[in-house]
């Protein structure tokens, strides 16, 4: 939706009334829907629609209102409300409840700048003196007073190796490989739709679906997350990842905070 059309405009804001009338929108919300950029709502508002849409293919024949007849302002509102909810219609995990972290791997276990460059995978370049998985040993001894704490991937190499939890995990040392019980993205999904949405909402599509009794991310990618999720952000450095001093100070202070409630 583009904020220069004026019919767009005016059944957004119609959306907005309703859903607060309604009680279906916080104030929270819509202020983190007012300040997130075109992009990221069109973005959002796509996948919204094409949840919806299969929604209504599901429903009997005798429905009077073809998915494709659907008005536009109902579809946004429907859109505008179920933005806290979840976005990726897929099937159960197979772990639900318990403490879980949710792991990003570039610039948290090693420098941010890692490339897939053809017939040699993901490269890490332009950081001299790192190598990849450099932070996993340090990782490992962070969650050794945890033993029922597990990890959920929320890396972009899961998409890029098309939802191969077991054959990512291995590159991980055995003690995190253990922890492993699944990822954000599932081989279900659209893939493109997956990689437009930022990621924390990502993040808590899969908090949605798993229903963890805590969860904290670790990622260095900070942007366009959603406010109800930036208590549980450990943001790292894009280089240091987890080894940068301050970041490994919050990660433990949040980590045994998270474990003592549960």
């Amino acid at each position: 939706m583009k904020r220069n059309n004026p019919r767009a405009k005016c059944a957004l804001q119609r959306a907005i009334r309703k859903a607060l009338r309604n009680g279906e929108l916080s104030a929270a919300t819509l202020a983190e829907i007012e300040g997130m950029p075109d992009d990221v709502l069109r973005a959002l508002f796509k996948q919204r629609i094409r949840l919806i849409q299969m929604e209504a293919c599901k429903r009997p024949r005798a429905s009077k209102i073809a998915p494709h007849r659907r008005s536009p302002h109902r579809l946004e509102e429907k859109m505008l409300t179920g933005i806290p909810r979840s976005t990726f219609p897929v099937p159960p995990p197979r772990h639900t409840g318990g403490c879980v972290l949710m792991l990003d791997w570039d610039g948290v276990l090693h420098p941010e700048s890692v490339f897939l460059r053809h017939k040699r995978g993901p490269t890490l370049m332009d950081a001299p003196g790192h190598r990849l998985f450099e932070h996993c040993e340090l990782l490992e001894e962070v969650f050794a007073p945890y033993p029922d704490l597990r990890i959920v991937l929320s890396t972009s190499w899961v998409r890029r190796y098309r939802g191969s939890i077991r054959r990512l995990s291995r590159k991980l040392s055995p003690g995190l490989q253990a922890r492993v019980i699944g990822a954000t993205y599932h081989s279900a999904m659209d893939p493109h739709e997956f990689a437009a949405t930022p990621r924390g909402m990502q993040v808590w599509t899969d908090v949605l679906r798993r229903k963890p009794s805590a969860w904290l991310a670790l990622d260095d990618d900070y942007l366009h997350w959603p406010s109800w999720c930036r208590d549980q952000l450990v943001r790292t450095d894009p280089v240091l990842g987890i080894s940068e001093p301050s970041v490994l100070a919050e990660l433990r202070t949040k980590l045994a905070k998270m474990c003592e409630c549960t």
